[in-house]
């Protein structure tokens, strides 16, 4: 899936030159993902408007790193809460 337009579209976006197209698209995508419980719009688009915005601007890679680090920390904590419920035994899924 990386050959077509796809991939020359997100080359596009991080292109430098390309900060006019980037800034719109990525506040639209961390707008929408505030309305994540509404169909087609999904809290997916907050972290991905969030990638693109932190090409641009230190806070909102400040913002993707906080974020990242609670998803870690949740996974992990999901992972023991799994574990303890199955009485030691990891389940894969």
């Amino acid at each position: 899936m990386r050959n077509g337009w796809f991939a020359s579209f997100l080359a596009r976006l991080r292109d430098p030159r390309s900060r006019w197209l980037r800034i719109p698209i990525g506040l639209a995508l961390l707008f929408g993902g505030l309305f994540g419980f509404l169909p087609i719009l999904g809290f997916w688009m907050a972290p991905l408007g969030l990638s693109l915005l932190a090409i641009d601007f230190l806070w909102a890679e400040r913002m993707l790193r906080r974020l990242k680090g609670a998803a870690r920390r949740l996974r992990l904590h999901v992972g023991k809460m799994r574990r303890s419920l199955s009485g030691g035994k990891a389940k894969r899924d």
